[in-house]
């Protein structure tokens, strides 16, 4: 898993929040003990948690506007498309040996949506 994904699931996990009316979906009450390993990320994985944020956003938006019903929404970003056999559920992206129905960001997307991202630490190696 990209360290900055990591580094995004540990940082929720542990209170952070997500400010999602904010265009730069900022996150604020970081914990201190974790702020290094926040400031450590190079670009790419600062780049690919915002990516991951960026999907969560839209994700969220989905359920709400799903609220009410009687069935969660697929969650699929709006730029997708059509999903077919060997590609993510969400968002298109060829699928990587060991995933199932969503690319890694997505997935990660998905948890953070659904204010489950505790579930994913037990699928992190140790910081």
């Amino acid at each position: 898993m990209n360290r900055g994904l990591a580094v995004l699931i540990r940082v929720l996990a542990a209170g952070a929040d997500v400010l999602w009316a904010s265009s730069a979906l900022d996150i604020i009450n970081v914990p201190t003990a974790l702020r290094p390993e926040v400031l450590a990320l190079s670009p790419q994985e600062s780049a690919a948690a915002k990516n991951c944020l960026h999907r969560a956003c839209i994700f969220r938006q989905e359920i709400r506007a799903s609220s009410g019903a009687t069935t969660l929404p697929l969650l699929i970003l709006p730029e997708a498309a059509p999903s077919i056999r060997g590609c993510c559920l969400s968002c298109g992206a060829v699928l990587r040996a060991g995933d199932s129905w969503r690319c890694i960001l997505c997935a990660v997307a998905v948890y953070i949506a659904l204010d489950a991202v505790d579930a994913l630490l037990a699928h992190l190696e140790p910081a």
